[in-house]
């Protein structure tokens, strides 16, 4: 058996990104644009809240102390 070659031929390298859409627009384009949405996304929803409510903070980042929000709430004698 001879020794394994590199292969040499038209199929052999990945095509770019541009020529993959030129090849398919259609499908190729609206996975492209799916992925960029997708990679923009930010949770909006998430951002709302301050860090201390979103659960972001740990380590030491988070509060030993008890909330000022807390401390409002429950009676302390």
């Amino acid at each position: 058996m001879p020794p394994q070659r590199p292969a040499i031929g038209k199929d052999t390298a990945p095509d770019s990104w541009l020529i993959a859409l030129s090849k398919n627009k259609g499908t190729a384009l609206r996975s492209l644009l799916a992925a960029l949405l997708n990679a923009l996304h930010t949770y909006q929803h998430d951002w709302s809240l301050p860090t201390h409510r979103r659960g972001t903070l740990g380590g030491m980042d988070a509060a030993t102390e008890l909330a000022w929000t807390y401390l409002q709430r429950v009676l302390r004698w």
